[in-house]
């Protein structure tokens, strides 16, 4: 079961829905109980997400409307921040790589939870064996997804996420501030 504490503008069905499905794919273990918590994030494009840790976790956890719960978990921990729209993108690429970054993050959890070795040392990032095997159940899971072997749910869900990224873009009015080489 993945318990979603979702901070962001997006629905909690359709998060939950992804998320469900990048499971599978890289068939990570959600029984046990995987913690993911999805942020708002920042402007900038560079940190798509960030895996505080596939860890068994004990701790406070603020939530959405100033609250806070306490959890308790030994399925693994993720924090996702969504990463926000390049100029060239349309939003279904967009929501296609929120679902990569979900799958990477899981990977990391199922590695976790099969007790896979971790690299330590202070390696650069592409070169570490967990981000290897992080970007190598990606590649299959988007793989699956551009073969059209995905489960409707999926596509369903993608396609509803990237309708309520483009509302939330436009209702935000980031929209004005990103102008082409040309206009610039």
């Amino acid at each position: 079961m993945i318990k979603l504490y979702n901070n962001s503008h997006f629905e909690d069905a359709t998060l939950k829905t992804i998320l469900t499905c990048a499971a599978k794919a890289v068939r990570c273990r959600i029984a046990r109980g995987v913690v993911v918590k999805v942020t708002r994030g920042g402007r900038s494009w560079r940190l798509a997400s960030t895996a505080t840790g596939c860890r068994s976790v004990r701790r406070y956890l603020l939530v959405r409307n100033g609250g806070k719960r306490w959890i308790e978990t030994d399925g693994g921990f993720v924090v996702i921040r969504p990463q926000h729209r390049r100029l060239e993108d349309d939003f279904l690429r967009v929501a296609s790589r929120f679902y990569r970054t979900c799958c990477h993050e899981l990977g990391h959890v199922r590695d976790w939870q099969r007790k896979e070795p971790f690299d330590h040392k202070r390696m650069p990032w592409e070169s570490r064996i967990q981000e290897i095997r992080a970007e190598e159940y990606a590649d299959i899971a988007m793989g699956i997804l551009n073969d059209q072997e995905a489960p409707p749910e999926l596509e369903d869900a993608l396609l509803e996420l990237a309708t309520q990224w483009e509302a939330c873009y436009i209702r935000r009015g980031w929209h004005r501030f990103q102008t082409t080489k040309r206009e610039a």
